[in-house]
Formats: structure tokens, sequence, C-alpha cells
């Protein structure tokens, strides 16, 4: 279900392997044209694989998420931009980089796409950034024929759960409901509880 969030004040250009390499090369321009008219308002945004020079700019962005959002090591994500960086998107205003999505296809589970994390900057959220990233994600996934996105939140973070239900994706049944959140006890481990949320790939 599409949310209530404003339309964004951005001209969303996709570059990198996310379009070129599609199944369907005209579903891919297609999907383009279709970003490119819905968030046109004169101002661009590029929306590009994770590569190793914008590390330390990412780095720097997720540590704006605390407490829910922190940082891993620049050996992560120098993994993660050579071996993950067609689910890794970077969106870029000018040379600033203002969200990211880090995620990966499971190899125990292929139709899977995990989504690690969702990090827009604080001065330009509500303008569609995070959106434009899954979206990016989900188109990748689709062409592999992955069946979902998944992710995993805090029990109370309420702000994310409204957030992944705006953005279509359900929360899956738990154990137990906190907040109207369900959670699964111990999903991530021991004393590790989480809400988890899918979006289903059609």
């Amino acid at each position: 279900m599409r949310s209530s969030i404003p339309i964004p004040t951005w001209n969303i250009l996709v570059v990198g392997r996310s379009v070129t390499n599609a199944v369907d090369p005209a579903t891919a321009v297609e999907h383009l044209i279709n970003y490119v008219m819905t968030f046109d308002r004169g101002r661009n945004m590029i929306i590009t694989p994770l590569r190793v020079p914008l590390i330390p700019a990412v780095e720097h962005l997720i540590g704006l998420g605390a407490p829910y959002v922190w940082p891993r090591t620049s050996s992560d994500y120098w993994l993660y931009a050579e071996l993950f960086s067609s689910t890794c998107p970077v969106a870029m205003d000018n040379d600033d980089v203002i969200g990211v999505v880090i995620a990966f296809r499971s190899q125990n589970k292929p139709d899977d796409v995990y989504v690690q994390d969702v990090m827009s900057h604080p001065d330009h959220r509500r303008r569609g950034i995070a959106r434009a990233l899954l979206d990016t994600v989900h188109q990748r996934a689709s062409t592999w024929g992955c069946h979902r996105l998944y992710l995993t939140s805090e029990p109370d973070n309420s702000t994310a759960h409204v957030t992944w239900l705006s953005l279509g994706f359900s929360n899956i049944r738990g154990d137990r409901i906190t907040n109207g959140v369900s959670v699964i006890s111990n999903y991530k481990g021991q004393g590790k509880d989480r809400a988890v949320y899918e979006l289903k790939i059609k």
C-alpha cells in the first residue's frame, strides 16, 4: 500500500547495473521514466550503486541514525561495495550522499533479499528518498526472481514501524504484541527480539 508521503522535490536518475542489466530492458526504461515523471520538480537526485570512494560519506550518514542504525566498519562497507553493490544503492544530491540502503540476497534462501539498513539524511527526509532506494532494490530482486524483501526492527522503534507499513511492508506475525507491533522473541539470538517486516515481490 502506498503512503501519503508528500511528492518529493526530486528528478531521479538511476545509473548503474540496476537498470542496464535488467531482464527486460524495455521494462527498465519504463521504470526510469516513471521515476522522472513522478518526482519531477526540477531538482536532480542520482541513485548509484555503492562504490568504494563513497564509503566515508556513507559511514557518516549511517552514523546519524543512532540509536537504531549505526555504522559498521570500513571493511564491511568495502565488502558491500565490492560484492553486493547492486543491492546497496546510494542517493546523491550533487556530490552529497543523502540516502543509502544496504541489502543482500540470501545464499541460504535465494528467494529472499534482506535489507540491513535504510538511512536518509535528516535534512532530506519525507522527500521519497527511502522509497526510491527500496524501489531500486525491489527492481533488482525482481529481475533475479526473488519473492520478497524483508527487514527487522527494534520492537520499540515505533517510527520505523509506521515507515515500513507506509512503504508497503507488512509486519510478520510474531509471538507477542508490543505497543501495537508484532514481535518475534529471540529472532536474532537469545534476548534479541525483533519486529520483522516483509514486502512480497509479485
